[in-house]
């Protein structure tokens, strides 16, 4: 009963944030980390090598696995997902491109994933955007490529959540803030 309500008001909160997005954010890049950032570089450089003339989600998960030592990479690594392993459920999902063009654009699907990665770091009361919150959002999400590369590669996404979720809690930054009378 308490996970269902729990899950409610997560829910809740994401609809309030993705509403007070739309007009305080101009550039959703500004509250990611370095390591995001390079992350989401990683995404384009896979589209590039792949052929693709977007940036889906499987790039960005493929941008995750890209990067070391981060809590994406840890997490994804203890379920036994690879860069490799992860790019061959691509290709086989997608296959190669004709050629990237020099601007790759996002698909909605990846927007709005990036979207709800600045949600959970709003959720979790976390100053920036990490690894951690890009692949919860992958997961929160549901659909898309990169969603069907981890469910190819036998994740147990109820524990990876979990996993990632302690992650969060455990970044820098104060989580609650206290008042006093």
């Amino acid at each position: 009963m308490f996970a269902h309500i729990k899950k409610l008001l997560r829910k809740f909160a994401r609809m309030i944030l993705s509403l007070s997005r739309k007009t305080a954010r101009k550039n959703i890049f500004e509250s990611f980390d370095a390591a995001a950032i390079q992350a989401v570089a990683f995404a384009q450089e896979e589209a590039r090598r792949l052929g693709h003339n977007f940036v889906g989600t499987e790039q960005l998960l493929l941008g995750l696995l890209r990067q070391e030592d981060t809590a994406a990479v840890a997490c994804l690594n203890f379920q036994g997902v690879t860069l490799e392993s992860a790019r061959e459920e691509v290709v086989k999902i997608i296959s190669y491109g004709d050629g990237a063009a020099e601007h790759i654009p996002f698909t909605p699907r990846s927007k709005r994933v990036l979207d709800l990665a600045y949600d959970e770091s709003q959720i979790l009361r976390c100053s920036e955007v990490r690894t951690e919150h890009l692949l919860l959002a992958l997961i929160i999400d549901g659909e898309g490529v990169g969603q069907r590369v981890l469910d190819n590669l036998n994740v147990d996404q109820r524990q990876l959540r979990l996993a990632l979720m302690q992650f969060a809690d455990e970044g820098p930054g104060p989580r609650f803030m206290i008042s006093e009378p």
